[in-house]
C-alpha cells in the first residue's frame, strides 16, 4: 500500500518522495500530493517526478495548465518569435492570437510528414521555439523540425491521439517507406480543451491507449530475457489508464463532448509516464511497429491507410494470441530465421532495393541462446503477462469498433490473413525501431512461419 506524504513544491522545483506522484500548477503556485493510483484516477492530475523501489524516474517534459500560453509566454522574453506547427487551419488562427495577446510573435506553418518536407521548412534565426498544434502528427513533425534546428519543443494537444507525443522517436516518411528518426523531448505540454475539432482520431486514440498493455509484456520480455531489471509501479499504473481508458468507453459514447478531452489526457499521461521510465517504450513496441509497417505496405498499393493508433490496436489483437500461443509452447529447437527469404521479400513487397534489403534482413540479438534459456525460466511470469494484456484486447474489441462512425463496418475485410502474416513477419526487419518480444521470435525463427 502506498503511503500519502506532504512537501512543498515551488516554482516548478520538485522534492521526491517514495512512491508518491506530485502535480504543479504552473498557473499558480500549488502544493498537492497524490499517491500513484490518483496519477490515473484524478481527472487533470499530472505527476511531474516520482520515487519508487526500483530507484526513480526522470520526466523530461513539464506537463503545465491550461492551453499552454502562459507557459510559452513565461519561458520565452516578451516579443520572442515561435514556429507553430499545425494541421487544422481555424484552431491554429485562434491559438496564434492567444499567443499574439501573450507577447509572442507568431508564424504558422502547416504539419508535414515527409522527411525531406521538414528538412526543408522554413526556421528563421529568430525563431525561438517549435509549438506543434495538434496529435501524434504534428507532434512528429516539430521534434523532428526541432532536432534538425536545434530549437526547443512544445506541444500543445488538440486531439486525443497522444500516446506517442513525449517520446523521443518520430515517425516521418520518405515516399513510401516510414523511418524512426530522432528528434527532441518537448520542453513542455499542455491540453487546449476548448479547441478539440468534431473529427477527433477517438478510435486511433482509444487503441493507442489500449496498445500500452502489449507494449508491457514487450518490455517485460526484453527486460527478463537480457537480465535487466524493469519498475513494476510502472506496470500497475500504466494498466490503471488503460483500464481508466476503458471506463471512459464504457460510460459514454462516441459523441459525447467530453470524451476526446479524456482520452487526450490519458495518452499524455501514458506518454509521460513511458518518458519516465526510460527502461521500455510502453506507448509503442511491437504493435506500432506492425501499423508504421503495414502502413507502407497499404501506401505502397494505393490502399486506404488507417491512423497509426488504429493499426496499433488491430496488430496489438493479433499479436496478444501469437504472444500466447508463443509462450504456452514448450521449448524446442526452431531453424534459425532465413535472412536471404526475408531480404528477398522485403524487396518484392516494399520496393527496397536488393542492397538496402539485405542490409536490414540481419541479426540484432545478441546471445539469443542465454535469451532462449531466460524466455524458458520465466516462462509462467510471462504467461500471466499476456493473459493481463490479451484480456485489455478482449474487452475493449467492441468498444474500439462501436468508436468508428459506422460502428466498425468498414474494418471488416480491412486487412486480410496475407496482409497479416507478411507484416507480423516483416515488422521486425522493416521496422525496427524497438526491442520487442516480437524482434525475439524473429531471432529465434518463430516467425519464418508466416513467410
Amino acid at each position: 500500500m502506498l503511503r500519502n506524504s506532504t512537501r512543498s513544491v515551488k516554482n516548478g522545483k520538485i522534492f521526491p518522495c517514495r512512491s508518491v506522484v506530485y502535480w504543479v500548477s504552473m498557473e499558480k503556485e500549488t502544493t498537492v500530493v497524490t499517491e500513484l493510483k490518483d496519477f490515473a484516477d484524478e481527472k487533470g492530475n499530472f505527476g511531474i517526478a516520482y520515487d519508487c523501489a526500483c530507484g526513480g524516474h526522470r520526466f523530461a517534459t513539464q506537463i503545465y495548465d491550461s492551453d499552454g500560453v502562459a507557459a510559452i509566454a513565461r519561458l520565452l522574453p516578451t516579443g520572442s518569435v515561435v514556429l507553430l506547427v499545425a494541421d487544422a487551419e481555424p484552431a491554429a488562427g485562434t491559438y496564434a492570437s492567444r499567443l499574439r495577446h501573450s507577447g509572442i510573435s507568431v508564424r504558422i506553418t502547416t504539419c508535414e510528414e515527409e522527411e525531406k518536407s521538414i528538412g526543408e521548412m522554413p526556421v528563421d534565426d529568430d525563431v525561438r521555439m517549435v509549438v506543434a498544434l495538434g496529435g501524434n502528427g504534428c507532434a512528429d513533425c516539430a521534434k523532428r523540425l526541432g532536432r534538425l534546428r536545434r530549437r526547443p519543443v512544445f506541444i500543445t494537444l488538440t486531439s486525443p491521439a497522444a500516446a506517442t507525443v513525449l517520446h523521443r522517436n518520430c515517425t516521418v516518411r520518405r515516399g513510401d517507406t516510414v523511418l524512426a528518426v530522432e528528434g527532441v523531448e518537448p520542453k513542455g505540454a499542455a491540453i487546449a480543451r476548448d479547441l478539440f475539432s468534431a473529427g477527433d482520431d477517438l478510435p486511433g486514440a482509444f487503441g493507442g491507449i489500449c496498445t500500452a498493455a502489449v507494449a508491457l509484456f514487450d518490455r517485460e520480455v526484453c527486460a527478463r530475457t537480457s537480465g535487466r531489471p524493469f519498475c513494476a509501479q510502472v506496470t500497475r499504473t500504466a494498466y490503471d489508464l488503460v483500464y481508466c481508458a476503458l471506463d471512459l468507453v464504457r460510460k459514454y459514447d462516441r459523441n459525447h463532448k467530453e470524451l476526446p478531452q479524456r482520452l487526450a489526457e490519458i495518452s499524455l499521461k501514458l506518454s509521460l509516464l513511458s518518458q519516465a521510465d526510460g527502461k521500455g517504450n510502453i506507448v509503442g513496441g511491437a504493435a506500432y511497429d506492425c501499423a508504421r509497417t503495414a502502413a507502407a505496405l497499404l501506401r505502397r498499393e494505393d490502399r486506404v491507410v488507417r491512423p497509426y493508433g488504429q493499426l496499433a490496436f488491430i496488430f496489438g489483437t493479433v499479436l496478444c494470441r501469437i504472444y500466447r500461443e508463443w509462450i504456452s509452447c514448450p521449448a524446442v529447437f526452431t531453424p534459425p530465421p532465413d535472412n536471404n527469404r526475408r531480404a528477398e521479400l522485403l524487396s518484392e513487397y516494399f520496393g527496397l532495393d536488393e542492397f538496402t534489403a539485405a542490409r536490414i534482413a540481419v541479426r540484432r540479438w545478441e546471445n539469443t541462446a542465454l535469451a532462449a534459456y531466460r524466455l524458458n525460466e520465466y516462462r509462467s511470469e510471462l504467461s500471466a503477462s499476456i493473459s493481463d494484456a490479451y484480456a485489455v484486447f478482449d474487452e475493449a474489441g467492441r468498444y474500439f469498433r462501436r468508436l468508428h462512425a459506422d460502428d466498425g463496418y468498414g474494418l471488416r475485410n480491412y486487412l486480410d490473413s496475407a496482409d497479416v502474416r507478411t507484416v507480423v513477419a516483416l515488422a521486425p526487419d522493416f521496422f525496427p525501431a524497438s526491442s520487442s518480444a516480437l524482434t525475439l521470435m524473429r531471432e529465434l525463427g518463430f516467425l519464418d512461419r508466416y513467410l
